[in-house]
């Protein structure tokens, strides 16, 4: 995909979605690090593209992929943003996923375990 957006001028968010696809691979993969990485850049490119649910789903991956990496911290406010989405509503592993970061971030482990099971 990185290859193909100079020839692709036509289409202003295809940055954007090299690196959400770059990102996704590496979350799924639980390259977690790498997945972190992508998804800011991607997230760097937002304005460019109009299609939010994929901006939504990058803000709940690079939670997810944040806690994971060790810097669940950093990864709070993309939780808190995924989940006031109606993203949240239509991929509810996600979205638990993503209750459970902000319920740990917030001292509630018991929550945090109970969202989860």
């Amino acid at each position: 995909l990185f290859e193909l957006e100079p020839t692709s001028p036509g289409f202003p968010d295809f940055a954007f979605f090299a690196h959400y696809n770059d990102g996704l691979v590496h979350h799924v993969g639980r390259r977690d690090a790498e997945a972190v990485a992508a998804l800011d850049r991607a997230l760097a490119l937002e304005a460019t593209t109009q299609e939010r649910y994929f901006v939504d789903m990058a803000h709940g991956m690079r939670a997810v992929s944040a806690y994971r990496a060790g810097v669940g911290d950093r990864g709070g406010a993309d939780a808190r943003r995924f989940l006031a989405t109606g993203t949240a509503e239509i991929n509810p592993a996600l979205a638990l996923m993503n209750q459970a970061i902000v319920a740990e971030l917030a001292g509630d482990a018991p929550g945090a375990i109970a969202r989860l099971w």
